[in-house]
């Protein structure tokens, strides 16, 4: 290069570098100018976004030895060399460069934002501290854990699982006592390399733990709630007849609550699992022997998800107010029995009666079969076996029938076995009373038009509600956790964006429903679920890489999962970190504490609790800090402002868009209106002393919403 060229180049460059300081916009973002710089020398290709005239863009790339990729609108995606970024800034067809090398994170900590968590973390003013799970115990009862993940260990490499009991190994001499079934390792075991518990099921166990406990070791934005409590865990066997499955998740709840006392610390446990059949009223042994253990002594809470299948009409419910009509549902036949159990408190059940039959549908819709109509009376602890003959006189099903009086509640059964290729068994009632069924054999669609089938006008189809898993979560001393949209994208193993028609923040279209069979608000709290980023085993890591690449983060050793078994432990984290607060809390007051400081917004609304929400969302910040953050909660930003909060006996409410029709109400949490006024200036002065100490929603109307905010009474 010739002296003169060296001064026309170093002068243009001089030039540039003036221009940009003096220009008002500048071409290069800092990040682009800092790589060029790096590499003014190198050829070395650097991924920017240009905006500017496309057309000429494409043909002068290749000259500078560029590489086009695509464009889109004005901006076009291209390679080009770090020697030659600032020379094409100076092009007047450029208008903008930015570096496309963009640091893309899986964002796991969208859960710990979302549920407030990190500001309990960080030890956000009035916390005296930064909580992260120190000296608790977080049990979790699952699918197993990848003992080895580094996530679960300390900085010195061991282990920070405690325990770890597997029901699917064969019993040996280490089985656990009195329980005596599978085999149990101790941390010492873990570090020594002696223990060989395991995950499996798609790795729900390691995930679940991961959201609770993980510390980020492998990737610090997967940290999860309580990144330094100690772990128990426990690996279910699910290859059980629901009554055997539900036993042993009261021995492993046994089992961590046992272990958590002999070191004299506190215990939350997490059950990401659950039966959809039962009595739905959280009154069978199991729940109530895990409600036994949960109030045995204080520093203990246990949190359940509520389940998956929101989304799934598998409730029924025959409901009779005279004894005129027969109401009827059909049941597919599958290969597998058909079980048909029905619930109702005595007195809805006493002057029911019920009967079975089977149809055809081809070539027309009729009845081949029929039963005699029976009663509770006389089938109370008897098991009996029939047949279901059809009219030409051939079996089509052997049957058992079962009835139990459970306290003030009764339970009957048909167990169907069919052993002929029809279509559809049918279950009649009538009289009066109710009774409800959970089964996913009900048929819901393709229902015949009465003129091809007469009796379809009696016809009662599955529905949405009530389909919360049955068992422990629907005890009132269990925290029963429903879910919402967590994130709705996030970047894949392979670099791609994985997109889902999600909205973030709103209720997941799967998180079961309530209430309970006996009428009682559940989930009592929603936190985030779909989607969320958590550990994978060691040994599926390899897996997913070859094939399931997309559900991988971008470490290849974290994976996407939902629903709310991700809810459940974020659940479960936020109480251990309150647990290290209140380390003697009773499982009331932890449940009062979050049900009552949950978060309101637009997507839950203000009639709360419901059998969609519960009490709201999650949040940890005021879980610990007992609802005395202001703001944390309001719908909007609406102009008015409610001081002091918490209030004692006088309460001030400043509107700056006043209008002659505007009404301030006070709510209490079960939606009971207990004060109501009408504003006559900007400012409203209530006396709050005859309100009984609590949470409260402030609301103000005028013609339209205006917003709602939360209020703790204190006297």
């Amino acid at each position: 290069m010739n002296t003169f060229r060296k001064v026309f180049l170093l002068f243009s460059l001089l030039i540039t570098f003036a221009n940009l300081s003096l220009a008002q916009d500048t071409k290069l973002n800092f990040k682009l100018l800092q790589l060029s710089q790096q590499e003014s020398a190198s050829h070395t290709p650097i991924a920017v976004l240009i905006c500017g005239d496309i057309n000429y863009l494409k043909e002068e790339l290749p000259r500078l030895g560029g590489t086009f990729k695509f464009s889109s609108g004005n901006i076009i995606s291209a390679m080009v060399p770090a020697d030659r970024i600032v020379s094409l800034s100076l092009d007047p067809h450029v208008f903008r460069m930015e570096e496309g090398r963009l640091n893309l994170q899986p964002m796991n900590d969208k859960m710990l934002i979302n549920n407030k968590i990190d500001q309990v973390q960080s030890g956000i003013s009035p916390l005296m501290q930064g909580y992260d799970g120190l000296g608790v115990i977080v049990g979790i009862i699952d699918t197993g854990i990848d003992i080895n993940h580094p996530d679960f260990k300390d900085s010195l490499g061991n282990t920070r699982i405690l325990w770890v009991w597997d029901h699917i190994l064969t019993t040996a001499p280490n089985a656990p006592q009195p329980f005596n079934y599978g085999q149990q390792f101790s941390a010492a075991d873990i570090n020594s390399g002696l223990a060989s518990a395991t995950d499996d099921l798609g790795a729900h166990g390691t995930h679940v733990t991961g959201i609770a406990t993980s510390n980020g070791n492998t990737n610090a934005p997967f940290k999860g709630a309580a990144p330094k409590a100690d772990i128990i865990a426990v690996r279910l066997n699910f290859n059980q007849s629901d009554n055997t499955w539900l036993s042993s998740v009261s021995d492993a709840v046994k089992y961590i609550f046992d272990k958590a006392d002999s070191l004299n610390k506190p215990c939350v446990i997490n059950i990401s699992a659950g039966t959809y059949y039962g009595s739905h009223d959280g009154k069978d042994l199991s729940s109530q022997a895990i409600d036994n253990l949960i109030t045995a002594q204080n520093g203990r809470s246990l949190v359940a998800a509520a389940g998956n299948a929101g989304n799934i009409a598998h409730h029924l419910q025959h409901t009779h107010s005279t004894s005129g009509d027969t109401l009827l549902t059909w049941f597919y036949k599958t290969s597998a029995p058909i079980y048909i159990e029905m619930w109702a408190d005595t007195a809805d059940f006493k002057n029911i009666r019920v009967a079975i039959g089977a149809d055809v549908t081809t070539p027309s819709v009729k009845s081949v079969a029929q039963k005699p109509f029976i009663g509770i009376a006389g089938n109370i602890g008897i098991l009996k076996n029939d047949s279901i003959i059809s009219t030409s006189g051939h079996r089509l099903a052997t049957y058992q029938t079962y009835g139990q009086l459970i306290g003030n509640k009764y339970s009957f059964i048909y167990y169907i076995t069919p052993d002929s290729a029809f279509d559809y068994f049918r279950l009649m009632s009538k009289g009066t009373g109710k009774f409800d069924i959970w089964s996913f054999d009900m048929i819901n669609s393709g229902i015949p038009a009465p003129g091809f089938y007469p009796n379809i006008n009696n016809y009662v189809s599955p529905d949405y509600n009530q389909t919360i898993c049955s068992s422990f979560q629907c005890s009132d001393k269990v925290i029963t956790a429903g879910q919402y949209v967590n994130r709705n994208n996030y970047i894949d193993y392979n670099g791609n964006l994985q997109t889902f028609p999600l909205t973030e923040g709103a209720l997941a279209a799967s998180s079961s429903k309530g209430p309970t069979r006996d009428g009682r608000t559940k989930p009592d709290i929603t936190a985030t679920g779909e989607y969320t980023m958590s550990a994978l085993p060691i040994s599926a890591q390899a897996w997913f890489i070859a094939n399931q690449p997309y559900k991988l983060a971008f470490d290849g050793k974290h994976i996407r999962d939902g629903g709310t078994s991700s809810a459940a432990p974020a659940i479960a984290g936020s109480i251990a970190l309150y647990l290290q607060m209140n380390p003697n809390a009773t499982w009331a007051d932890i449940k009062n504490r979050i049900t009552q400081c949950a978060t309101i917004d637009l997507f839950t609304g203000t009639s709360l609790p419901n059998n969609d929400w519960g009490y709201g969302k999650l949040n940890a910040f005021t879980l610990m800090t007992g609802c005395a953050t202001s703001g944390v909660s309001e719908l909007n930003n609406l102009p008015f402002n409610i001081y002091p909060n918490p209030v004692n006996n006088v309460l001030k409410i400043s509107n700056d868009a006043i209008s002659k029709n505007t009404i301030a109400k006070i709510f209490d949490i079960i939606g009971t209106c207990v004060y109501s006024e009408k504003m006559n200036t900007n400012d409203l002065i209530i006396e709050t002393s005859n309100i009984q100490s609590g949470l409260y929603l402030i609301t103000l109307t005028s013609g339209e919403f205006f917003g709602t905010k939360k209020i703790l009474i204190q006297h």
